[in-house]
C-alpha cells in the first residue's frame, strides 16, 4: 500500500492527461533516487518501477518512450547532483558547459529506459502475469545492463544498488546488480497486479515472497572457501596533507609512514594518484645520461613481463629504493596509486605500483571516466572538442588487461576509481584474486552524496565475487567491507587517517563470476523475442 500514498486509488482508474502521465513519471525517478545512499530508503525503490510498469500498461508507444526516459533524466539528475563535476574538474570544460554536457549525456543515457517502455508497448501481449514476470523486468534489466557500456559506460543509479540492506541482495551473487534489478522490477509490476487484480493477488504475491525468502536463503550460502593465514591491512587516507610539501620532502615522509605501517602490517594501500612516477623507456641515447646518475634503470613487471625504465635518480634514491628495502622482508609489499608518466612515448597512466620483496608491478586503469579522463570520440568529433576548448585526454588506455597484482603472499584484484562500478570487469580478477582492492580518489566531491554512493558501489562488489573488498580513498570514505557486502570498518572524510584490519584470503567463485550477465542477457533476449512472436 506504500506505494498508493503517492496517486489516489481514483486516478488509477481514470484516463489520465498528457501532464498527469508526465508529472507522475518524473516524480517516480525524483522518489526512487531517496533509496541510494546517502538516505538509503531502500523500499522507494519500487516507487519508480511501479510507476513505470502502471503508466506503460495504459499509455501510447510515445508517451511510454518518454515516460521511460523522463524516470531516468529525473533518477540522475536528483540522485546525482554532483555528476557535473567530472567533465568540471577532470576535462577542466567551464562550469556552464560542464553542467550542460551532464544534461545531454544524462538525455542520452535515459534513451534507454526510454526504448524499454516503448517496446513494452510495441510487445504487451499475453496476460497481465506474464508481462509482468517476464516482459516488463525483462526490458527493466536491458535497460540497466545497456547503461554499462552505452557512452563508454554510465552504470550509476543502476536500481540493483539501492538493495545491499534489503532480502533481494542475495540473489547479487547469483546474478549481479543486474539481476538484483530485475526483481526489483518484478516485484514491483507483481505489488501493482496484486493491488489492483483481485484474481492474481495470491499468485502475484506468492511469485514476490518466493523471490525475497529465495534471496535470505542465498545470502547463507558461503560460496568461496579460505585460503591460507589471515592477512593484516593498512589503508593510508591522506587527505591533501602532502599536497603543499616539495616531492623529496612527500617521498621522505610516505617512506616513514610506510615503514611504520609495515612493522605491524603485511600490506599498505595508498589511494588513487597519490603520487607521480616520471619514467622513460630506456634507449641508447641515454646511456650517457644513465652513466651521469642523472637516469637509474627500474625494472618493473607489466603483463607478467618484466621491463625496463628508467627514472630520475633522485626519484628512485629517495623514494622507490626506500620502499624496496623496507619491504625486503618477506610477505611485505606496498600498493600505491599514481600518475605513470612516460614521457618517450608522452603518454600517462592512473597506476597502481605493487611493490614487494621480489617484484615491482604495474597495473594501469582499464575503463576511464568518459568526458573526465578521457573525451569518447575523440578523433570523430575533433573540431567540436576544439571549439569547445576540451582539453586532450587525461590518461591513456591500459597496457594491463589483467587487474591482478601481488600482495603481500596473496594476489589482489585491484580496481581503480571509476572501475569499481563495473561488475563484470571486476570479477575479470577471479578466480586468481584472493582479496579486492579499490583505490579513489573522490576528493573533487567532497560535501556531496558522491563518497558514499561510490562506497555503496564498493558494497556490491564484494557480495557479488564473495571477496572482501579493502577501499583506500584520497579523503574518504576509507573502508573495509566483507564478502557478504557489511561494512566493518571505515573513515570519516576530509581528515588524514589511516585504517587498519585483519582480513581472509578466499579462494573459489560465485556463480555471478562463472557466468556474469550471459545467461541473464540470453534469458532476456529469448523473453522479448517470445513476446515477438506472439504478437503477430
Amino acid at each position: 500500500m506504500f506505494a498508493l500514498q503517492f496517486f489516489p486509488s481514483s486516478v488509477c482508474r481514470t484516463r489520465l492527461v498528457k501532464s498527469q502521465v508526465y508529472l507522475l513519471a518524473g516524480s517516480s525517478g525524483c522518489i526512487s533516487a531517496l533509496s541510494f545512499a546517502p538516505y538509503d530508503l531502500s523500499y522507494l525503490a519500487f516507487y519508480g518501477p511501479v510507476i513505470c510498469f502502471w503508466l506503460w500498461e495504459r499509455v501510447s508507444i510515445t508517451k511510454a518512450f518518454i515516460t521511460g526516459c523522463l524516470y531516468t533524466v529525473t533518477l540522475l539528475s536528483t540522485a546525482g547532483t554532483w555528476l557535473y563535476l567530472s567533465p568540471n574538474q577532470l576535462a577542466d570544460m567551464p562550469m556552464p558547459l560542464a553542467v550542460l554536457f551532464t544534461v545531454l549525456i544524462i538525455a542520452v543515457v535515459s534513451l534507454c529506459m526510454g526504448a524499454a517502455g516503448a517496446i513494452y508497448v510495441l510487445l504487451r501481449a499475453r496476460s497481465l502475469l506474464s508481462r509482468a514476470c517476464l516482459l516488463f523486468p525483462s526490458l527493466w534489466w536491458l535497460a540497466e545492463w545497456s547503461r554499462e557500456w552505452f557512452l563508454s559506460g554510465y552504470p550509476w543509479f543502476n536500481i540493483g544498488y539501492s538493495q545491499l540492506d534489503m532480502p533481494l541482495i542475495g540473489w547479487a551473487s547469483v546474478f549481479g546488480v543486474n539481476g538484483v534489478a530485475y526483481l526489483v522490477a518484478m516485484s514491483a509490476a507483481l505489488i501493482k497486479v496484486a493491488l489492483f487484480y483481485t484474481r492474481y493477488r495470491l499468485i502475484a504475491m506468492s511469485i514476490t515472497i518466493i523471490a525475497w525468502t529465495s534471496g535470505m536463503f542465498l545470502q547463507t550460502i558461503s560460496w568461496t572457501k579460505e585460503i591460507g593465514n589471515p592477512i593484516q591491512i593498512a589503508l593510508v587516507q591522506p587527505n591533501q596533507i602532502y599536497s603543499a610539501l616539495s616531492n623529496k620532502d612527500k617521498w621522505q615522509r610516505a617512506v616513514e609512514l610506510n615503514r611504520q605501517l609495515l612493522s605491524k602490517h603485511q600490506l599498505v594501500v595508498w589511494p588513487e594518484t597519490e603520487f607521480s612516477m616520471h619514467a622513460v623507456t630506456p634507449q641508447p641515447s641515454h646511456t650517457t645520461e644513465l652513466n651521469k646518475h642523472i637516469w637509474q634503470t627500474v625494472s618493473f613487471s607489466l603483463n607478467n613481463t618484466i621491463l625496463p625504465f628508467a627514472t630520475s635518480t633522485a626519484q628512485y634514491s629517495d623514494f622507490i629504493a626506500q620502499l624496496e628495502t623496507i619491504t625486503a622482508s618477506q610477505d611485505k609489499s606496498i600498493l600505491m596509486g599514481m600518475n605513470f608518466r612516460d614521457h618517450l612515448n608522452n603518454l600517462t597512466y592512473n597506476s597502481v605500483l605493487a611493490i614487494n620483496a621480489t617484484d615491482k608491478a604495474i597495473y594501469d586503469k582499464r575503463h576511464l571516466v568518459p568526458f573526465g579522463e578521457t573525451i569518447p570520440l575523440r578523433q570523430s568529433l575533433a573540431p567540436l572538442w576544439q571549439l569547445l576548448n576540451v582539453h586532450e585526454d587525461t590518461f591513456n588506455p591500459s597496457r594491463t588487461p589483467t587487474p591482478l597484482l601481488p600482495a603481500s603472499e596473496y594476489l589482489a584484484g585491484v580496481s581503480i576509481c571509476y572501475e569499481a562500478a563495473f561488475g563484470s570487469e571486476v570479477a575479470e580478477a577471479l578466480p586468481g584474486a584472493h582479496f579486492l582492492i579499490t583505490l579513489t580518489n573522490d576528493g573533487m566531491f567532497d560535501g556531496t552524496a558522491q563518497p558514499e554512493q561510490h562506497l555503496q558501489i564498493a558494497r556490491m562488489r564484494a557480495i557479488e565475487t564473495g571477496r572482501w573488498v579493502a577501499r583506500a580513498a584520497r579523503t574518504g570514505i576509507t573502508a573495509f567491507i566483507a564478502p557478504n557486502a557489511v561494512v566493518t570498518k571505515r573513515t570519516s572524510q576530509q581528515k588524514f587517517a589511516t585504517l587498519s584490519a585483519t582480513i581472509q584470503p578466499l579462494q573459489g567463485i560465485t556463480p555471478f563470476v562463472y557466468w556474469r550477465n550471459t545467461p541473464f542477457l540470453l534469458f532476456t533476449l529469448t523473453i522479448i523475442g517470445w513476446f515477438a512472436f506472439n504478437r503477430r
